[in-house]
């Protein structure tokens, strides 16, 4: 018998409920993309409102905000749990304009993350999650064929009104965006009270 133990979970939503939005949520990033400082200390080029724009209290995101708060609520009771008192911790635009990336990644003090893609192109720059066995897997196996038991890494591109909702421990990075135009997407960190 085969037991499948530690699975790594992402789950993807559809958001076409909020194309109303899509060119305000646009506006609002190129606008503060233009006139805020990002104050984030990278070591990369994408820029991020995180500490410097209140979007959690900006009504313009209240319905996504409340629609992400629920969707990461059916997402947690694939991990058995029964709270429901979850809160947005954090919430920022990002705006990775041509050839901007950004490195691996954690974000601490929060239960749940999420990604929402208001505008991306064909090579903008997957998503990449990286398992936490590569970090400790001091002797790989010598791999013929990957399988998914074999995946150390996993990219998901970045699809316009798509909502990636996963566990704010699991590393991840974005890759460089090679397309012509800016990514913009939306971050969310939620912890359950």
């Amino acid at each position: 018998m085969l037991l499948a133990l530690f699975p790594t979970l992402i789950t993807t939503v559809e958001m076409h409920d909020f194309d109303l939005y899509k060119e305000k949520f646009i506006d609002k990033a190129l606008n503060l993309y233009q006139t805020v400082d990002s104050q984030i200390d990278w070591r990369c080029d994408t820029f991020s409102t995180l500490n410097s724009f209140d979007m959690i209290s900006d009504p313009l995101f209240k319905n996504l905000n409340q629609k992400i708060i629920t969707e990461t609520l059916k997402f947690s009771k694939e991990y058995g749990v029964t709270n429901n008192d979850l809160q947005i911790t954090d919430a920022w635009l990002n705006v990775a304009r041509p050839g901007a990336f950004q490195e691996y990644h954690i974000h601490t003090a929060s239960h749940f993350s999420a990604v929402y893609y208001v505008k991306s192109k064909i090579n903008s720059g997957n998503i990449v999650f990286r398992s936490f066995e590569a970090d400790t897997d001091m002797f790989p196996l010598p791999v013929n064929e990957l399988t998914p038991a074999s995946f150390k890494t996993m990219s998901l591109p970045p699809e316009e009104n798509k909502l990636l909702i996963f566990r704010s421990n699991l590393k991840h990075m974005v890759e460089k965006n090679n397309s012509d135009d800016y990514r913009i997407s939306i971050s969310i960190n939620l912890c359950f009270k």
